[in-house]
């Protein structure tokens, strides 16, 4: 089985990437992990992606390189 997997740009609708805190519980003690979210949207589909804060960048620079290579608009919330 393959784990390549990619959207078509000319399928991107839209990709909204945002701030977020989840709550995680694990043995009755909870954490918080903070991530910044990626959703992009297709005609056909929905892709929601977490990904981790300050390994790739700043919520600032990842928004600037995601609005320069995506043909789509990016939304950032």
């Amino acid at each position: 089985s393959s784990s390549n997997f990619f959207i078509p740009y000319s399928e991107i609708r839209e990709v909204i990437i945002r701030k977020g805190v989840e709550s995680v519980v694990t043995n009755m003690l909870g954490s918080m992990i903070t991530a910044n979210f990626l959703t992009i949207k297709t005609s056909r589909k929905t892709y929601d992606y977490r990904l981790p804060v300050s390994k790739n960048g700043t919520f600032e620079q990842i928004h600037y390189w995601l609005s320069v290579v995506v043909p789509a608009k990016v939304f950032a919330h």
